[in-house]
C-alpha cells in the first residue's frame, strides 16, 4: 500500500515526512466501534505492504494502548511503535515504521475526526508540533474536496447500484448477474468509483457513500 496509490492527502503527508525528517505516515478516519480495523479507516499511507498486509490480518489496531491514548486525548500522542500491539499477541514486526510513533486526533470543521501518524525520525518538540499544523490543513483540504464531492454526487447511478450491492454483501461476479453486466464492468465501476471518492478499497468506497448519504 504505497504512496502512489494514495492521492492528494498521500502527497501532502509525505511532504510533512521530507519537511520534518519523518520516514513514514499514515492517515485514517478515526476508528469507532462499528468500523475498527487498520485496513477499513486507512486513507493514505507509505507503510510497506507486506507490513501493512500482517497488520491487517492481526487486526490488533482497536484494542491497542495507542488508541486508547489517542482516544483520550486531543493533545499528540508520543509512544514506542510497540504501543500499535494489542495484548500479548506481536506476531507483527512493527519496528519496520521505526520504534516511536507519534500520533494526532484532528477534527475538522465537517465533524470528522482523523487520525495521522508519523514515524521513523528522532522525535522532538519541534516537528512533533509542526507536523500536528501541517496534518490538521492536510486533512481539511481533503475533508474538503470529499464534502464537495458529495453536494455534486459524482456517481453514476450505476455506479450507486454496485455500491448498494456491494453494501449488501455481494461479490463483483453477483453484481454482474444481478444488473446483467459483464464482471469487467462491474469492476470498471468500482475503479471509477475509488477514484471520484478518494478511496483506496471498496469497504472505504461504501463507508465514505453511507457517511455522505450517496446509498
Amino acid at each position: 500500500m504505497q504512496e502512489g496509490r494514495c492521492s492528494q492527502l498521500g502527497d501532502e503527508m509525505l511532504g510533512i515526512c521530507i519537511a520534518e525528517n519523518f520516514r513514514y505516515y499514515a492517515a485514517l478516519l478515526f476508528p469507532q466501534a462499528d468500523r475498527t480495523s487498520f485496513y477499513e479507516n486507512v486513507i493514505a499511507t507509505n507503510w510497506p505492504d507486506d507490513l501493512v498486509t500482517k497488520y491487517r490480518q492481526s487486526d490488533q489496531f482497536f484494542a491497542s494502548s495507542f488508541m486508547d491514548q489517542c482516544r483520550q486525548t486531543t493533545l499528540p500522542v508520543v509512544a514506542c511503535s510497540s504501543a500499535l500491539y494489542s495484548g500479548l499477541n506481536r506476531d507483527v514486526d512493527l519496528r519496520q515504521i521505526g520504534t516511536e510513533i507519534c500520533g494526532f486526533s484532528l477534527h475538522c470543521p465537517s465533524g470528522t475526526r482523523y487520525l495521522a501518524i508519523f514515524s521513523g525520525a528522532s522525535l522532538s518538540e519541534r516537528n512533533i508540533h509542526n507536523a500536528f499544523i501541517q496534518s490538521l490543513g492536510a486533512v481539511n483540504h481533503f475533508s474538503k474536496k470529499v464534502r464537495l464531492a458529495s453536494k455534486g454526487h459524482p456517481l453514476s447511478r450505476r455506479e450507486v447500484e454496485c455500491l448498494r450491492w456491494t453494501a449488501a454483501g455481494k461479490s463483483s461476479e453477483e453484481i454482474s448477474i444481478i444488473l446483467d453486466l459483464s464482471a469487467t464492468t462491474i469492476n470498471a465501476y468500482f475503479k471509477s468509483v475509488m477514484r471520484k471518492l478518494d478511496v483506496m478499497n471498496r469497504t472505504q468506497a461504501v463507508a465514505l457513500a453511507c457517511r455522505l448519504r450517496i446509498i
